[in-house]
């Protein structure tokens, strides 16, 4: 069954705030601490959010390419 547009882009929203969310646990809890990198939640949230719409673009890019490639005929 072949996604629409608007379910490919909710998929890769989804799974790009779940990976947000989980990278700004990891790099403020565990990666700065032990590199001992001061760095504040707001820059944190900051670098992660640009991250996250880069995650976005292109896994929706990629993820349409797929599907045409997979259907056209």
């Amino acid at each position: 069954m072949k996604q629409t547009k608007i379910q490919s882009l909710i998929e890769m929203c989804v799974n790009a705030v779940l990976k947000f969310v989980t990278a700004m646990f990891c790099w403020q809890f565990i990666a700065a601490p032990v590199f001992d990198i001061p760095v504040t939640l707001q820059q944190n949230f900051g670098i992660t959010f640009i991250f996250m719409l880069n995650s976005i673009f292109f896994g929706f890019w990629i993820r349409r390419g797929f599907d045409w490639y997979h259907h056209k005929s």
